[in-house]
């Protein structure tokens, strides 16, 4: 079995291959490999996102410039929802902080660090 990753445009980034006694060990505890392999990747996908995001919209952060933090407070506002913490927020607006998030090597090794608060406070920006 060959497991192959490419980009959206079909690049080869990164190929896989299991051998029959890897795939027969496998599906001991997997009932489709391919299957699993996907469930764990969109799973931590959603995890980073949410770490990203959290890291992002922290008051004191430098991932997201002012007029983006501005957008995204109008866009969290017309939701309409009450977000008390980031991982509530739709995946659809998660999706376009990270999009906007500067990611660098200095708040990547913020985000591998014990960075997680107990509390956060809305609203997210202060706009004076």
């Amino acid at each position: 079995m060959i497991i192959r990753y490419c980009k959206d445009d079909g690049t080869l980034i990164k190929e896989i291959q299991i051998d029959a006694e890897e795939e027969k060990a496998l599906s001991v505890e997997m009932a489709d490999i391919v299957e699993w392999h996907q469930n764990f990747i969109k799973h931590r996908a959603r995890q980073e996102i949410d770490r990203v995001v959290e890291a992002a919209l922290d008051p004191k952060s430098r991932m997201l410039s002012d007029s983006d933090k501005q957008a995204i407070k109008e866009a969290i506002d017309k939701t309409g929802l009450l977000v008390v913490r980031p991982k509530d927020l739709p995946m659809e607006l998660k999706k376009e902080i990270v999009k906007r998030a500067k990611m660098t090597k200095k708040n990547h090794n913020v985000l591998g660090a014990n960075w997680v608060k107990n509390c956060f406070h809305l609203p997210l920006f202060d706009t004076h």
